[in-house]
């Protein structure tokens, strides 16, 4: 019996939808940032930690993406509304990174992970395809932490 329920979950996880993803970069999915409403809407604001979390609202709510949020599949455009919502009531000075790893990993009941699926079918964790959104942001204007004052301050040199 226990070998049969191993074997069932060594199958199931070699034939989940990851096991078999491309690492497919971001761009190729959602296409170009640069040529987003989003990005555009984002040069409009001041670029504060509250704005890097708006745009990738607006980025994904206009995306060709499915959003699973605890088994429930969700419109982007519907999922943004509401994560726009969310974001006005919850959000507390924390960094968009900071805003990701706390609310965009699991749901807030039952914990369960949140994915994206993608037109081809690919489907990759939520959190991580929005870390990589804002990786993406922040070579297109260049990125600075926020320092304890407030102030934007240089990012550390990066070793090689």
């Amino acid at each position: 019996m226990i070998r049969a329920l191993k074997f069932f979950f060594i199958f199931l996880f070699l034939t989940h939808p990851l096991s078999f993803a491309e690492d497919v970069p971001l761009q190729e999915l959602i296409g170009p940032a640069i040529e987003s409403e989003a990005f555009k809407n984002f040069q409009d604001r001041e670029v504060t930690e509250y704005s890097k979390i708006l745009y990738l609202i607006d980025r994904f709510g206009a995306a060709d993406v499915t959003v699973d949020y605890g088994g429930y599949h969700f419109h982007p455009a519907f999922a943004a509304r509401i994560a726009r919502w969310f974001l006005g009531r919850h959000y507390r000075d924390e960094t968009a990174r900071e805003w990701i790893y706390k609310w965009c990993n699991k749901t807030i009941h039952q914990q369960q992970i949140i994915w994206c699926i993608f037109p081809d079918g690919e489907t990759r964790l939520g959190r991580e395809v929005l870390l990589d959104a804002l990786e993406n942001l922040h070579q297109i204007v260049g990125h600075t932490e926020p320092s304890e004052n407030g102030e934007a301050k240089e990012p550390a040199a990066q070793s090689s």
